[in-house]
């Protein structure tokens, strides 16, 4: 039985859009954590950060990891946070493998300014101000992405690049 894969990343590194392509090359579910809690709350996650604060955010999200990882052979996009909150990369690491989406503050940057409204931790910034949040966030929760069993550059990911982590994956028996 293949393993949970767990896909990190700061927000915007593209968990999504290859997540997808890697499960349906793998024949695996794809499950999007952020969207299996907006489900959960009937609500936009800004709105849940809104209405409760982020800490209940934290540990509703913490809850979620957990029942959706209950069933193996799945490729889970994590929410940009995930791993960096109640020693969730560690029980990542323990139940699955874990692929982190590396990139730049200033590739991430270039993606984000352009949908920020739907990212709760950047909403309130002005595009000319984006930069330093998102330097700063992403030098924190660097120290948990690093964690990762495996680091992917998400900018220069591309169908070979796919292939050859397929490839690993099934060396591995993680898949």
């Amino acid at each position: 039985m293949a393993k949970n894969i767990f896909l990190i990343g700061y927000m915007g590194s593209g968990k999504t859009t290859w997540g997808k392509k890697l499960a349906h090359r793998t024949n695996l579910p794809f499950v999007d954590l952020d969207a299996a809690l907006v489900q959960h709350f009937q609500m936009s996650i800004n709105d849940y950060f809104e209405k409760h604060g982020v800490d209940a955010f934290r540990l509703e999200e913490q809850k979620m990891l957990h029942k959706v990882s209950e069933k193996q052979g799945q490729i889970i996009a994590c929410g940009g946070g995930t791993p960096c909150y109640h020693n969730n990369i560690d029980w990542m690491n323990e139940h699955g493998m874990t692929i982190y989406f590396s990139a730049t503050a200033e590739q991430l940057h270039s993606r984000l300014k352009k949908d920020r409204s739907q990212r709760p931790l950047l909403k309130d910034e002005k595009e000319a101000n984006l930069l330093g949040p998102i330097t700063l966030q992403l030098e924190r929760r660097v120290i948990d992405y690093s964690k990762a069993k495996w680091s992917i550059d998400a900018f220069n990911l591309n169908a070979t690049k796919l292939n050859a982590l397929i490839d690993y994956l099934k060396e591995i028996n993680a898949l």
